[in-house]
């Protein structure tokens, strides 16, 4: 599962929330608005894996990840967010997911 921080009205600072079960409004609507696109992402995760070849360190897990945005990109996923990952998870997976079209707070505007 992956965290980001965030920080918790009365808290001291930033705890861990978990990523998914806050539905961020991009992944909620479908809203794909670039903001790193895939092509920027396998890019990205090229040096990376050049640099680990290099230095002759294994990095199953970002291989991984550059074969499932090389096929995102072969879908033709490449002006929208690299979140797109997700569609083709879900056409990979049988699922067809649809917009819910509704307001979700993205958790970072202050609170009243």
């Amino acid at each position: 599962m992956t965290y980001v921080a965030r920080t918790a009205p009365g808290s001291a600072g930033p705890v861990p929330v978990a990523w998914a079960s806050d539905s961020p409004p991009d992944l909620v609507n479908l809203d794909f608005t670039p903001t790193f696109t895939m092509p920027l992402l396998r890019t990205d995760l090229g040096l990376g894996l050049s640099a680990a070849r290099d230095l002759e360190v294994p990095m199953p897990l970002a291989a991984a990840t550059a074969q499932l945005v090389a096929g995102a990109v072969g879908a033709g996923h490449v002006e929208e967010d690299f979140a797109t990952l997700i569609l083709e998870q879900a056409r990979n997976s049988g699922i067809t997911l649809k917009p819910q079209n509704v307001p979700v707070d993205d958790g970072l505007s202050p609170r009243t």
